[in-house]
């Protein structure tokens, strides 16, 4: 199996099928760490990185942990808020995290690597050749499946 994009869709796929004994590879065209907007998590995406095996990783890697969260909408002055643990029949974990993109598709592309998918970074997909950055050679890859997780397409 050979995923195009190494942020946290192919990462984890990629953690998740080599753990299950598939080869996998993840080409990913920029080198982590790289900028990415900030994401705020919710608790569901905890059960996923709980199944992917990098929950640990991300838990210690000191994001903000959250519990709910606070919003206002438009020119409306009233504030809504919201609390995890109210709806614990919805939610296996009662908080989530505040989330440095650059930290933790790092984070996840790493564990995807520990898992035992080949990681390649810097790396372009063109048509079925993959090229590295400088373009000096192409690097031929034998592919029973390929997944597009390059969020461009």
């Amino acid at each position: 199996m050979i995923i195009v994009g190494g942020g946290p869709a192919g990462s984890t796929l990629a953690a998740l099928l080599a753990r299950s004994g598939l080869d996998v590879a993840v080409l990913e065209r920029e080198v982590f760490p790289r900028y990415h907007i900030g994401e705020s998590l919710v608790p569901e995406v905890l059960d996923v990185l709980e199944e992917s095996g990098a929950l640990p990783a991300v838990g210690s890697a000191g994001f903000l942990r959250k519990e709910g969260g606070v919003f206002r909408w438009g020119t409306n002055l009233e504030l809504w808020s919201f609390h995890f643990d109210e709806a614990r029949e919805r939610y296996r974990f009662s908080y989530a995290y505040q989330v440095v993109r650059s930290l933790f598709d790092k984070i996840l592309l790493e564990h995807a690597q520990a898992c035992g998918a080949e990681v390649l970074q810097g790396l372009s997909a063109r048509k079925y050749l993959f090229f590295l950055p400088d373009e000096r050679f192409a690097r031929e890859l034998f592919l029973e499946s390929l997944l597009d997780a390059s969020e461009c397409g």
